[in-house]
């Protein structure tokens, strides 16, 4: 019967631990400031009146203090609240007006400081940075202030001042890092103004608001062209342009429609297009549509302004190497007319542009210019180039439009190489032309079909002669191209997502290449003529929300006379 009154013992032993290890604990532990305060009314009969809303919140440390007074200097110092003496016995407590808080800034994902936060005092000017530990002070700020403490990459942080004062350490406040999801950025506009990328892939040169890019005097369209990433010149002229690596035949110049086969002045260091009458320029890199036979590598088409102004407008200009000059002149309300013109001034203008510009353009061949280094020797030349444009627009009414356009460039070199010692000269003369015109019929029978025809004729020519040895031996060569084409295309709007495209193009190319020779006698004359017919169609989609665009077609080309090509040798 011992055993369990052991037990017993025991259990009254432990349970008595127990109680005293939690009031140790209850001691020595966070008490809630109003719980402290009743423990201290026992302790040393006094009595607290306060508003029991402003301590709720608030926990303290037991203060080690034998003496009254040093308790409650304790508990100001850590509460930030004002104790007074009323009697003997008899103590209020309110709140202080003003706060001194501090706190220590750190990044949520690591615990990291952060130096350099900005602690704001919202409403007031007061704000401060946090040090190299990340520790912030602020002093004799309201009680009621809200602080906002950011930095950047961080989400901002809101809290009130009064949250702050529940420790007597600085609290450690975390800051999260903001993670944005930025939104699909494209680039339209870039190298100079009037420059854009469009969303099928092609590139648009707005040229009223085209810019000048750095190294060039004024806007050159073909020269411009260089500077788009994937186009570049092996020879830095304009008349050579590599498209994706491709030569300069395997591009597809167009200019109101109509192909071109020269498209520089002065051997390709002159862009043989005036800018002023030009409206826009498309790059076609790549994607071509099938409405276009050639330009395995690019293409470039340029169109001149398309509409009958009101007013009459035009300029000129003159530089060291030609004058220039073009209009627009409204002869009705539906009926205007479009010139440009463009001369050089090297025949009978030597100027040290002109100088720079020769030696460029035949360095490393037999014309040098003037500065020839044998003095028995005399060389003479005589180079000049002009260019002209014309255009009439007709708006037969509202819904059709007809348009006829007409190019002339030309090159003229003469070369005069004269001996002194011997009286022998040499002579070579060069001529280079490209004429052609076209016209264009454009139609709107409907809200969602259209039709327009092209038609145009194009004839290049060079002509170079070489005179040696007073007229002892005489070369002619001859180089011709005819190319006429007639081309039908017809727009229909499916939905308003969804247009399809249909025509069909009849080409003509005609070539002549001429060789005669003086002495020993020869001459050799290789003609040809080819007659190309093309069925074309396409389905362009483009998404309601221009978002998606995708285009797909095909074309089908008909040789008609292919090995007819006639050769003539004597």
């Amino acid at each position: 019967m011992q055993i369990p009154r052991l037990k017993r013992f025991l259990f009254c032993i432990f349970l008595l631990f127990g109680i005293l290890a939690n009031a140790q604990d209850q001691d020595t532990g966070e008490l809630s400031l109003i719980s402290y305060l009743q423990k201290l009314e026992s302790q040393y009969n006094v009595k607290f009146s306060f508003v029991d809303e402003d301590l709720k919140d608030l926990k303290v440390l037991p203060v080690e203090e034998a003496e009254l007074s040093a308790i409650l200097r304790t508990l100001e110092k850590e509460t930030q609240l004002r104790f007074s003496k009323l009697s003997d016995r008899y103590f209020s407590i309110t709140p202080s007006t003003t706060l001194d808080i501090c706190g220590f800034v750190y990044d949520n994902y690591g615990q990291n400081t952060i130096p350099g936060a900005s602690v704001e005092v919202l409403g007031s000017p007061m704000a401060v940075l946090t040090d190299m530990e990340g520790k912030f002070t602020l002093t004799n700020i309201p009680r009621e202030a809200h602080l906002r403490i950011r930095f950047l990459g961080f989400k901002p942080r809101y809290i009130s001042a009064s949250e702050l004062i529940n420790n007597s350490d600085c609290p450690v406040l975390l800051l999260a890092l903001n993670y944005q999801e930025l939104e699909e950025v494209v680039v339209y506009q870039f190298l100079t103004t009037g420059i854009s990328r469009e969303k099928d892939g092609s590139i648009l040169m707005n040229i009223e608001d085209f810019g000048i890019l750095p190294g060039l005097s004024e806007p050159d369209i073909l020269q411009t062209i260089q500077a788009l990433p994937g186009i570049k010149s092996i020879d830095e002229t304009v008349s050579d342009i590599n498209i994706r690596g491709g030569t300069n035949d395997q591009n597809l110049i167009l200019w109101d429609g109509i192909k071109m086969y020269q498209s520089g002045h002065f051997f390709g260091l002159i862009s043989a297009f005036n800018p002023y009458l030009t409206d826009q320029v498309t790059i076609i890199k790549n994607g071509t549509s099938p409405q276009y036979g050639d330009g395995v590598s690019g293409i470039i088409s340029m169109e001149t302004k398309d509409e009958v102004q009101d007013g009459i407008f035009g300029g000129g200009g003159f530089n060291l190497i030609s004058g220039d000059m073009y209009g627009h002149i409204p002869l009705s309300n539906r009926l205007a007319v479009q010139f440009s013109a463009r001369r050089s001034v090297t025949d009978f203008l030597n100027t040290p542009t002109y100088n720079q510009f020769f030696e460029r353009a035949f360095q490393d061949t037999e014309v040098k210019g003037n500065n020839g280094t044998d003095e028995q020797i005399d060389r003479e030349e005589n180079f000049y180039f002009y260019d002209f444009t014309a255009k009439v627009l007709y708006d037969i009414n509202a819904y059709h439009k007809l348009r006829i356009s007409a190019i002339q460039i030309n090159n003229n070199l003469d070369y005069l190489e004269t001996n002194q010692a011997t009286n022998r000269t040499n002579q070579s003369l060069l001529d280079q032309t490209n004429f052609s015109f076209g016209g264009r019929l454009s139609s709107e029978w409907s809200d969602r079909f259209s039709t327009q025809i092209n038609a145009y004729y194009t004839r290049y020519n060079l002509d170079a002669q070489n005179i040696e040895g007073n007229g002892q031996q005489t070369l002619f060569q001859n180089n011709r191209v005819l190319e006429s084409s007639l081309k039908a295309l017809s727009d229909y709007e499916l939905t308003d997502e969804l247009l399809t495209r249909n025509g069909y193009q009849f080409t003509e190319v005609g070539i002549t290449n001429f060789t005669d020779v003086s002495q020993p006698p020869f001459m050799s004359n290789v003609k040809g003529v080819i007659r190309s017919h093309a069925l074309f169609s396409e389905l362009q989609f483009k998404s309601a929300d221009q978002k998606f665009e995708f285009l797909g077609g095909a074309r089908l080309n008909y040789l008609q006379n292919l090995g007819t090509f006639e050769e003539i040798i004597l």
